[in-house]
């Protein structure tokens, strides 16, 4: 049943998107995609297994559902984070370069002027007074 919903919807995807179906289960069948798949899977398991018709089952159940779904959001949020945290990193880096340019640039603007100053007197020492 399985393999017939996942070439269903890769047949749909097909229609939709004009992709191979070829290309459509590479780009989605990835390692994160079947480890979920197997994740949830073995939660089905687990919780057929507890449900035996008593509201204690039932409870159980629910409990497993909750559960398997938090777990799964909790590696989502701790994966966002760390990829969050990269891009923080990234972005100081580039604001220390940044920084270090203004430095070096300031540093070349102040000799610029000094360089400037002393050809402006050299200029005014050379050039002969003004006849009044």
């Amino acid at each position: 049943m399985t393999l017939l919903n996942w070439a269903l919807t890769s047949a749909y995807f097909q229609l939709v998107t004009g992709e191979g179906v070829v290309a459509v289960f590479r780009r989605n069948l990835n390692r994160t995609f079947l480890a979920a798949f197997v994740y949830f899977a073995l939660g089905a398991i687990l919780i057929a297994n507890l449900i035996d018709g008593s509201l204690r089952g039932y409870v159980l159940a629910t409990i497993v559902a909750i559960l398997s779904v938090v777990l799964t959001e909790t590696i989502r949020e701790r994966q966002t984070r760390v990829a969050l945290e990269a891009q923080i990193a990234d972005t100081q880096r580039h604001l220390a370069y940044t920084r270090a340019a203004e430095g070096m640039i300031h540093n070349l603007r102040n000799h610029l002027a000094v360089a400037k100053a002393y050809l402006e007197d050299l200029l005014a020492q050379a050039s002969p007074p003004a006849a009044q």
